[in-house]
């Protein structure tokens, strides 16, 4: 027992659990875990497309026009 000056008696040291983590996720990010899962599980389907540009790119027989470049720069562009 620890006595307190003044002669009483201090009540023994309590050790309170810790609450447990908790994670909740929303149904959005739930869905795009899903969606990862299923990219990361994708074949790579353009494999065969870049070894042949890689292939025309060496041997200097691929020559775009400008405005297949032109177009490919702004095929994902919003205007």
């Amino acid at each position: 027992d620890v006595k307190k000056s003044g002669g009483e008696t201090a009540k023994p040291f309590e050790v309170k659990k810790a609450n447990e983590d908790k994670l909740d996720l929303s149904n959005r990010a739930t869905e795009v875990g899903k969606y990862v899962e299923q990219v990361k599980n994708m074949p790579d389907s353009r494999t065969e497309k870049v070894s042949q540009l890689r292939d025309q790119i060496s041997s200097g027989t691929y020559n775009p026009s400008g405005d297949e470049i032109a177009g490919a720069i702004l095929k994902d562009e919003k205007v």
